[in-house]
């Protein structure tokens, strides 16, 4: 990993007071916005997810055994596929991970013409490419985490301002949340904690996701107390 984008100056400390507050309003709602009986077989992942943050430990994103900053920056491969890898990062475990010389055989500027070609196939084509979501943080992935960004902040804020979360990709809409809060933990940018702020004020706070992964919604709570622990 890419040691600078850990090692930025603190936030303003009225950011980071934000932060805190919002981090501990977040762990004191969790047992009601995701309620391990809204998410069926995956009741015990929320289970999980919901005693850690009402703990309010929240480890801070760097000290996860799986974010080595002492390595150079090189693409990373997991044992495990990128949906696993989401679950263990929102339970603090440490998945498996192997440092390569070598990236992708598709640039991220023509894995993003393969996104717009295939509208419909996001949801694959990126956990196809990320089977370790920390390779987002790789200076070659910058177009695609910008990308994932404009998402969340244009056309699918555009359908959930005018009220048409129905619309919208639910599995879809998860996944990119989720990436983007595995990057706002290790990135000083906070625009990416911005986007995450805004989706976690308008969804309905008894929202229950169609799809086949309704439990990303959990693990996007996981992930975003660890960005909001990283940054305060």
């Amino acid at each position: 990993m890419d040691n600078s984008k850990f090692k930025q100056q603190p936030p303003d400390r009225r950011i980071a007071q934000a932060l805190r507050q919002r981090l501990e309003e977040l762990c004191n709602t969790s047992s009601d916005r995701i309620s391990p009986s809204r998410f069926g077989d995956q009741a015990s992942f929320a289970k999980q997810v919901n005693t850690i943050l009402q703990s309010g430990k929240i480890s801070p994103w760097r000290e996860n055994p799986a974010i080595n900053l002492d390595s150079p920056p090189r693409w990373i491969d997991s044992e495990e596929n990128s949906l696993t890898f989401l679950r263990r990062l929102a339970l603090g475990e440490s998945p498996s991970v192997k440092f390569k010389d070598t990236s992708p055989q598709e640039s991220a500027g023509n894995f993003l013409k393969t996104l717009d070609e295939n509208k419909s196939k996001w949801f694959d084509l990126l956990i196809q490419r990320y089977q370790c979501p920390l390779n987002l943080y790789l200076d070659s992935e910058s177009d695609v985490i910008e990308f994932l960004l404009y998402q969340l902040m244009v056309p699918k804020r555009v359908k959930l301002d005018k009220g048409h979360l129905d619309t919208l990709n639910h599995d879809e809409l998860l996944l990119i949340l989720n990436f983007v809060a595995v990057y706002a933990a290790g990135s000083s940018d906070l625009r990416f904690i911005d986007a995450l702020n805004y989706y976690y004020e308008r969804l309905p706070e008894s929202w229950r996701p169609e799809g086949c992964h309704s439990w990303l919604w959990v693990s996007f709570y996981a992930l975003y107390a660890k960005a909001l622990s990283s940054r305060s």
